[in-house]
């Protein structure tokens, strides 16, 4: 942090290592006239603040006069400073109250800009300008009608007779935001279905068949095979005779069965 010193000889004792700066008057005075005149265009809006920046800028230089108005700011910056290390807190808690305004403010703005995560991508300079036109003018109708409502709470609330203390009152913010929904309310209308409601007992009941498999094992006559087989075979059954593996084939048949579940037999 740097200040600056108009008297170059003057001694400031333990501040004298931060007013290292020094302002010049005499170019103050010499381009006087012209700084009015500048101040005096921007205050009417004869001239936009930002073409006077680039008016005062010649390849990325001040020119005199923006020089002039840079030393002429300077005395106030180092009176800002002074003022805000003093041992009277008042000055800093304003600053502060100031500082949450506009925090607020932005915080606001962030949550109207959400698409995107609020940042703007157009490449040219026009089309931010219009967007930010456009936030700046939703995020002052949201304020306003925070305004007029916040009003309207208080004033029904004092009719009523409900205490309401300083203090609380200037806590009221018109940058509040969370009854705002920036994403919209949708609403999904549900059939009345029974409180005890079973999935199968909505659905008919389907003439559904089962599968059922039964094996027989369908042979020769026992005897006419050159292995005894036939009592490993269940209910006795014969051998068709034997492989190339030199065990005996067994034909298996499978009988679909055509009943319907829960009928009888």
């Amino acid at each position: 942090m740097v200040g600056w010193r108009i008297n170059a000889d003057a001694d400031y004792g333990t501040l004298n290592t931060f007013t290292r700066g020094k302002i010049d008057l005499r170019e103050v005075r010499r381009n006087w006239e012209d700084i009015l005149r500048v101040v005096a265009s921007i205050y009417t809006g004869t001239v936009r603040a930002y073409d006077m920046v680039t008016i005062l800028q010649r390849d990325g230089h001040p020119t005199a006069i923006g020089e002039a108005i840079a030393a002429y700011g300077r005395i106030f910056k180092s009176l800002h400073i002074l003022a805000y290390i003093d041992v009277d807190e008042t000055y800093r808690r304003d600053i502060k109250h100031i500082r949450n305004l506009q925090e607020g403010r932005h915080s606001l703005a962030r949550k109207i800009c959400h698409g995107k995560k609020g940042e703007l991508y157009h490449r040219y300079q026009r089309g931010l300008e219009n967007q930010l036109g456009v936030l700046g003018l939703v995020l002052n109708c949201v304020v306003l009608w925070n305004t007029v409502y916040l009003d309207a709470a208080v004033q029904q609330l004092r009719a009523q007779g409900y205490p309401l203390r300083g203090e609380d009152m200037a806590r009221l913010s018109p940058f509040v935001s969370k009854h705002l929904c920036v994403h919209g309310a949708y609403s999904f209308a549900l059939p009345d279905l029974p409180l005890r409601c079973d999935p199968r007992a909505a659905r008919p009941r389907r003439g559904r068949r089962r599968r059922r498999r039964h094996v027989t094992y369908r042979g020769v006559p026992s005897g006419q095979c050159s292995r005894q087989c036939s009592p490993v075979l269940p209910g006795g059954a014969g051998c068709r005779g034997p492989d190339i593996l030199g065990c005996c084939v067994v034909e298996l048949v499978t009988i679909q069965d055509s009943t319907p579940i829960g009928s009888d037999g």
